[in-house]
Protein backbone atom coordinates (compact mmCIF):
# COMPACT_ATOMS: atom_id res chain seq x y z
CA UNK A 1 0.00 0.00 0.00
CA UNK A 2 1.06 3.63 -0.33
CA UNK A 3 -0.30 7.03 0.03
CA UNK A 4 0.99 10.12 -1.52
CA UNK A 5 1.22 13.81 0.03
CA UNK A 6 -0.59 16.42 -0.92
CA UNK A 7 1.76 19.52 0.40
CA UNK A 8 -0.87 22.08 -0.47
CA UNK A 9 -3.11 20.36 1.75
CA UNK A 10 -0.68 19.01 4.36
CA UNK A 11 -2.53 15.86 4.07
CA UNK A 12 -2.34 12.49 2.61
CA UNK A 13 -4.64 10.88 -0.21
CA UNK A 14 -6.40 7.75 0.04
CA UNK A 15 -4.25 4.65 0.67
CA UNK A 16 -4.05 3.03 -2.75
CA UNK A 17 -2.56 -1.01 -3.44
CA UNK A 18 -0.09 -2.50 -5.75
CA UNK A 19 -1.55 -5.60 -5.66
CA UNK A 20 1.46 -6.97 -7.80
CA UNK A 21 3.72 -6.71 -4.57
CA UNK A 22 1.69 -9.06 -2.95
CA UNK A 23 3.65 -11.72 -0.73
CA UNK A 24 6.51 -9.08 -0.80
CA UNK A 25 9.24 -9.26 1.89
CA UNK A 26 9.08 -6.41 4.84
CA UNK A 27 12.09 -5.38 6.25
CA UNK A 28 13.17 -1.65 7.62
CA UNK A 29 16.23 -1.43 6.11
CA UNK A 30 15.18 -3.36 2.91
CA UNK A 31 11.97 -1.72 2.51
CA UNK A 32 9.83 -1.31 -0.39
CA UNK A 33 10.27 2.08 -2.29
CA UNK A 34 8.40 4.29 -4.53
CA UNK A 35 9.78 6.92 -6.87
CA UNK A 36 8.92 9.45 -9.16
CA UNK A 37 10.33 10.48 -13.03
CA UNK A 38 10.75 14.03 -14.18
CA UNK A 39 7.76 12.84 -16.67
CA UNK A 40 5.52 11.72 -13.82
CA UNK A 41 5.92 7.97 -14.76
CA UNK A 42 6.38 5.90 -11.16
CA UNK A 43 8.65 3.30 -10.48
CA UNK A 44 8.08 0.67 -7.31
CA UNK A 45 10.96 -1.48 -6.26
CA UNK A 46 10.58 -4.31 -3.71
CA UNK A 47 11.85 -7.93 -2.77
CA UNK A 48 10.70 -11.32 -2.59
CA UNK A 49 12.17 -14.10 -0.73
CA UNK A 50 13.74 -16.92 -2.94
CA UNK A 51 12.57 -20.12 -1.41
CA UNK A 52 14.41 -22.16 -3.90
CA UNK A 53 17.81 -20.93 -2.87
CA UNK A 54 19.85 -22.83 -0.71
CA UNK A 55 21.28 -19.43 0.04
CA UNK A 56 20.35 -18.02 3.66
CA UNK A 57 18.07 -14.91 3.42
CA UNK A 58 17.71 -15.25 -0.69
CA UNK A 59 16.20 -13.02 -2.08
CA UNK A 60 15.37 -11.08 -5.88
CA UNK A 61 14.23 -7.63 -6.57
CA UNK A 62 11.27 -7.07 -8.75
CA UNK A 63 9.63 -3.64 -9.82
CA UNK A 64 6.77 -2.51 -11.68
CA UNK A 65 5.76 0.79 -13.27
CA UNK A 66 2.81 2.87 -13.66
CA UNK A 67 2.02 6.11 -16.08
CA UNK A 68 -1.25 7.28 -14.58
CA UNK A 69 -0.27 8.07 -11.07
CA UNK A 70 -0.36 5.13 -9.15
CA UNK A 71 -4.16 4.04 -10.60
CA UNK A 72 -2.61 0.88 -12.10
CA UNK A 73 0.53 -0.61 -12.51
CA UNK A 74 2.34 -2.82 -14.97
CA UNK A 75 3.44 -6.81 -14.39
CA UNK A 76 6.28 -7.11 -11.93
CA UNK A 77 9.67 -7.99 -13.65
CA UNK A 78 12.52 -8.79 -11.86
CA UNK A 79 15.08 -6.20 -11.46
CA UNK A 80 18.46 -9.01 -12.40
CA UNK A 81 17.96 -11.23 -14.92
CA UNK A 82 21.87 -12.72 -14.86
CA UNK A 83 20.78 -16.36 -12.93
CA UNK A 84 24.40 -15.87 -11.81
CA UNK A 85 23.05 -13.40 -8.96
CA UNK A 86 21.93 -15.46 -5.96
CA UNK A 87 20.07 -12.78 -4.15
CA UNK A 88 20.11 -9.17 -4.31
CA UNK A 89 18.60 -6.70 -1.39
CA UNK A 90 19.09 -3.28 0.68
CA UNK A 91 18.46 -1.00 -2.00
CA UNK A 92 17.79 2.14 -2.79
CA UNK A 93 16.19 5.21 -5.40
CA UNK A 94 16.64 8.30 -6.77
CA UNK A 95 15.56 10.48 -9.55
CA UNK A 96 18.93 11.38 -11.56
CA UNK A 97 19.91 14.49 -13.38
CA UNK A 98 18.54 13.14 -16.75
CA UNK A 99 14.70 13.07 -15.00
CA UNK A 100 15.34 8.59 -14.83
CA UNK A 101 15.32 6.41 -11.22
CA UNK A 102 18.74 5.64 -10.32
CA UNK A 103 19.24 2.31 -7.98
CA UNK A 104 21.92 0.93 -6.07
CA UNK A 105 21.50 -2.66 -4.69
CA UNK A 106 24.21 -5.08 -2.77
CA UNK A 107 24.58 -8.59 -4.30
CA UNK A 108 25.20 -11.84 -3.66
CA UNK A 109 27.63 -11.92 -7.40
CA UNK A 110 31.38 -11.04 -6.68
CA UNK A 111 33.27 -8.66 -8.23
CA UNK A 112 36.60 -9.10 -5.95
CA UNK A 113 37.47 -11.88 -4.05
CA UNK A 114 36.30 -11.99 -1.09
CA UNK A 115 33.37 -12.87 1.73
CA UNK A 116 31.12 -10.12 0.97
CA UNK A 117 28.96 -8.74 -1.61
CA UNK A 118 29.27 -6.42 -4.21
CA UNK A 119 27.67 -3.02 -5.31
CA UNK A 120 25.62 -2.24 -8.69
CA UNK A 121 23.82 0.23 -10.27
CA UNK A 122 21.47 0.42 -12.88
CA UNK A 123 18.68 3.33 -14.12
CA UNK A 124 15.57 3.10 -15.94
CA UNK A 125 14.99 3.94 -19.39
CA UNK A 126 12.48 6.13 -20.72
CA UNK A 127 10.90 2.85 -22.99
CA UNK A 128 9.97 1.49 -19.60
CA UNK A 129 12.40 -0.94 -17.41
CA UNK A 130 15.47 -0.66 -16.84
CA UNK A 131 19.14 -0.67 -18.92
CA UNK A 132 22.35 -2.26 -18.82
CA UNK A 133 23.56 -2.80 -14.82
CA UNK A 134 27.14 -1.21 -13.55
CA UNK A 135 28.92 -3.32 -10.86
CA UNK A 136 30.21 -0.40 -8.64
CA UNK A 137 32.69 -1.79 -6.50
CA UNK A 138 33.23 -5.70 -4.58
CA UNK A 139 34.14 -6.86 -0.66
CA UNK A 140 30.93 -4.76 0.95
CA UNK A 141 28.98 -5.48 4.03
CA UNK A 142 26.08 -7.79 3.17
CA UNK A 143 23.51 -6.43 5.07
CA UNK A 144 23.18 -2.61 5.43
CA UNK A 145 21.36 -0.18 3.27
CA UNK A 146 23.28 1.48 0.41
CA UNK A 147 22.11 4.80 -0.19
CA UNK A 148 22.08 6.74 -3.73
CA UNK A 149 21.77 10.75 -3.80
CA UNK A 150 22.28 13.28 -7.05
CA UNK A 151 23.42 16.62 -6.28
CA UNK A 152 22.10 19.73 -7.80
CA UNK A 153 25.02 19.47 -10.50
CA UNK A 154 24.15 16.15 -11.25
CA UNK A 155 26.85 14.27 -9.45
CA UNK A 156 25.52 10.44 -8.39
CA UNK A 157 26.64 10.15 -4.96
CA UNK A 158 26.73 6.63 -3.34
CA UNK A 159 27.89 5.50 0.38
CA UNK A 160 28.03 2.22 1.39
CA UNK A 161 29.55 0.00 4.27
CA UNK A 162 32.73 -1.61 2.82
CA UNK A 163 34.59 -4.73 4.17
CA UNK A 164 38.24 -3.27 4.66
CA UNK A 165 41.44 -5.37 5.64
CA UNK A 166 38.98 -8.84 6.08
CA UNK A 167 37.48 -7.11 9.32
CA UNK A 168 36.88 -3.12 9.28
CA UNK A 169 33.36 -2.19 8.32
CA UNK A 170 33.79 1.54 7.53
CA UNK A 171 31.75 3.77 5.38
CA UNK A 172 32.55 4.19 1.86
CA UNK A 173 31.98 6.67 -0.80
CA UNK A 174 32.03 6.31 -4.39
CA UNK A 175 30.76 9.19 -7.47
CA UNK A 176 30.00 9.24 -11.16
CA UNK A 177 30.11 12.34 -13.28
CA UNK A 178 29.38 10.61 -16.79
CA UNK A 179 25.33 9.48 -15.48
CA UNK A 180 26.18 6.66 -14.35
CA UNK A 181 27.83 4.98 -17.02
CA UNK A 182 31.31 4.84 -14.07
CA UNK A 183 32.01 5.54 -10.55
CA UNK A 184 35.19 6.40 -9.26
CA UNK A 185 37.20 4.20 -6.68
CA UNK A 186 35.81 4.53 -2.87
CA UNK A 187 37.15 6.33 -0.64
CA UNK A 188 36.46 6.17 3.03
CA UNK A 189 34.24 8.66 4.38
CA UNK A 190 36.23 8.59 7.99
CA UNK A 191 38.76 5.94 9.31
CA UNK A 192 36.53 4.34 12.21
CA UNK A 193 38.19 1.22 11.82
CA UNK A 194 35.43 -0.30 13.39
CA UNK A 195 36.71 -4.11 13.34
CA UNK A 196 33.10 -6.49 13.45
CA UNK A 197 33.00 -10.00 11.95
CA UNK A 198 29.10 -8.90 11.43
CA UNK A 199 26.62 -6.71 9.96
CA UNK A 200 25.47 -3.98 12.19
CA UNK A 201 22.20 -3.65 9.70
CA UNK A 202 22.46 0.31 9.40
CA UNK A 203 23.07 2.32 6.81
CA UNK A 204 24.82 5.60 5.54
CA UNK A 205 23.08 8.87 4.35
CA UNK A 206 24.46 11.49 2.29
CA UNK A 207 22.87 14.88 1.53
CA UNK A 208 24.49 17.77 -0.47
CA UNK A 209 24.16 21.67 -1.31
CA UNK A 210 26.06 23.89 -3.64
CA UNK A 211 29.35 23.13 -2.62
CA UNK A 212 29.29 20.31 0.37
CA UNK A 213 28.85 16.72 0.65
CA UNK A 214 27.78 15.50 4.11
CA UNK A 215 27.44 12.27 5.37
CA UNK A 216 25.87 10.63 8.72
CA UNK A 217 26.49 7.39 9.55
CA UNK A 218 26.71 4.92 13.05
CA UNK A 219 29.74 3.41 13.96
CA UNK A 220 31.27 2.01 17.13
CA UNK A 221 34.84 2.13 15.70
CA UNK A 222 36.32 4.74 17.78
CA UNK A 223 32.93 5.43 19.60
CA UNK A 224 29.72 4.20 19.53
CA UNK A 225 26.66 6.68 17.92
CA UNK A 226 25.75 8.36 15.04
CA UNK A 227 28.66 10.54 13.30
CA UNK A 228 28.22 13.34 11.42
CA UNK A 229 30.81 15.18 8.40
CA UNK A 230 30.96 17.86 5.87
CA UNK A 231 33.33 19.14 3.74
CA UNK A 232 33.63 20.77 0.17
CA UNK A 233 33.50 18.69 -2.86
CA UNK A 234 36.99 19.41 -3.99
CA UNK A 235 38.51 17.75 -0.79
CA UNK A 236 40.81 15.21 -0.92
CA UNK A 237 41.01 13.96 2.42
CA UNK A 238 38.24 13.07 4.74
CA UNK A 239 36.72 15.70 7.73
CA UNK A 240 36.94 15.25 10.79
CA UNK A 241 33.82 13.32 11.93
CA UNK A 242 31.42 14.67 14.61
CA UNK A 243 29.58 12.55 17.40
CA UNK A 244 25.74 13.67 16.75
CA UNK A 245 24.61 11.35 19.75
CA UNK A 246 26.16 8.23 21.38
CA UNK A 247 22.57 6.51 21.36
CA UNK A 248 21.64 7.37 17.71
CA UNK A 249 21.18 5.08 15.01
CA UNK A 250 19.38 4.23 11.73
CA UNK A 251 20.27 8.24 10.28
CA UNK A 252 18.64 9.71 6.95
CA UNK A 253 19.48 13.28 6.06
CA UNK A 254 17.91 16.33 4.08
CA UNK A 255 19.54 19.82 2.75
CA UNK A 256 16.81 22.35 2.62
CA UNK A 257 16.69 25.81 3.62
CA UNK A 258 20.38 26.49 4.49
CA UNK A 259 20.37 23.86 6.98
CA UNK A 260 21.23 19.67 7.09
CA UNK A 261 18.25 18.31 8.62
CA UNK A 262 19.07 14.68 9.96
CA UNK A 263 16.80 12.09 11.57
CA UNK A 264 17.55 8.99 13.17
CA UNK A 265 15.67 6.93 15.87
CA UNK A 266 17.57 7.34 19.88
CA UNK A 267 17.45 4.93 22.48
CA UNK A 268 15.78 5.70 25.56
CA UNK A 269 14.15 4.87 28.67
CA UNK A 270 11.37 6.05 31.31
CA UNK A 271 11.12 4.26 34.29
CA UNK A 272 13.33 2.20 33.13
CA UNK A 273 11.09 1.28 30.22
CA UNK A 274 13.30 1.25 26.98
CA UNK A 275 11.92 2.68 23.39
CA UNK A 276 13.32 4.03 20.71
CA UNK A 277 12.25 7.82 19.97
CA UNK A 278 12.49 9.57 16.44
CA UNK A 279 14.36 12.73 16.39
CA UNK A 280 15.80 15.34 14.14
CA UNK A 281 19.06 17.29 14.87
CA UNK A 282 19.48 20.60 12.50
CA UNK A 283 23.10 21.05 11.37
CA UNK A 284 24.41 24.27 9.58
CA UNK A 285 26.86 24.76 6.57
CA UNK A 286 29.78 24.41 9.07
CA UNK A 287 28.80 21.58 10.37
CA UNK A 288 27.66 23.16 13.67
CA UNK A 289 24.91 22.01 15.42
CA UNK A 290 21.97 24.19 15.54
CA UNK A 291 19.24 22.34 17.29
CA UNK A 292 17.70 18.96 17.75
CA UNK A 293 14.04 18.19 18.26
CA UNK A 294 11.88 15.22 18.94
CA UNK A 295 9.50 14.26 16.40
CA UNK A 296 7.45 11.17 18.08
CA UNK A 297 6.42 10.56 21.21
CA UNK A 298 8.00 9.79 24.38
CA UNK A 299 7.39 6.49 25.35
CA UNK A 300 6.31 5.30 22.35
CA UNK A 301 8.79 3.23 20.45
CA UNK A 302 9.66 4.82 17.24
CA UNK A 303 11.85 3.83 14.71
CA UNK A 304 13.06 3.36 11.12
CA UNK A 305 12.67 7.78 10.14
CA UNK A 306 12.58 8.52 6.26
CA UNK A 307 12.73 12.30 5.60
CA UNK A 308 11.44 14.53 2.60
CA UNK A 309 11.21 17.92 1.42
CA UNK A 310 7.63 18.70 0.75
CA UNK A 311 7.77 22.24 0.09
CA UNK A 312 9.67 25.42 0.37
CA UNK A 313 8.28 25.82 3.90
CA UNK A 314 8.35 22.32 5.19
CA UNK A 315 9.68 18.88 5.25
CA UNK A 316 8.29 15.56 5.74
CA UNK A 317 8.86 12.36 8.63
CA UNK A 318 7.97 8.94 8.37
CA UNK A 319 8.44 6.10 10.59
CA UNK A 320 7.03 3.01 12.34
CA UNK A 321 5.01 3.02 15.64
CA UNK A 322 5.47 0.09 17.62
CA UNK A 323 2.70 0.82 19.87
CA UNK A 324 1.31 -2.81 20.78
CA UNK A 325 2.87 -6.32 20.91
CA UNK A 326 0.96 -7.17 17.52
CA UNK A 327 0.57 -3.89 15.69
CA UNK A 328 2.81 -1.39 14.08
CA UNK A 329 1.28 1.64 12.99
CA UNK A 330 3.55 4.06 9.94
CA UNK A 331 3.14 7.85 11.13
CA UNK A 332 3.89 11.12 9.57
CA UNK A 333 4.41 14.48 10.88
CA UNK A 334 5.24 17.31 9.00
CA UNK A 335 8.00 19.80 10.49
CA UNK A 336 8.63 23.47 9.40
CA UNK A 337 11.87 24.38 7.96
CA UNK A 338 14.50 26.59 10.32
Amino acid sequence: NFRQFNAQKASFGKIQKIEQTRGMQAHHESMAKIAVKQNGDMLAVYRRENKASKRRFAGDLFFVESTDNGYSWSDEKKLVTDTTSGSQSFYDLARLANGEIGITWLDSRKLEEDEGSSIFFNQTSSFGGFRKEVGVQGSTCQCCRTEIEVDKHGKINIAFRDIINDSIRDMVYVYSDDNGSTFSKGKRVSADNWMIRGCPHTGPTIASNDTQRATAWFTMGGGKGVYFTVGEYSQDTSPTRTLINKNATHPQMIWAKNHFYLAYELRSSIKEKAYRQVVITIIDGQGEVYKTINVSEPGIDSQMPVIAQVDSKSLLVAWVDNNTEHESLIMGKLIWLE
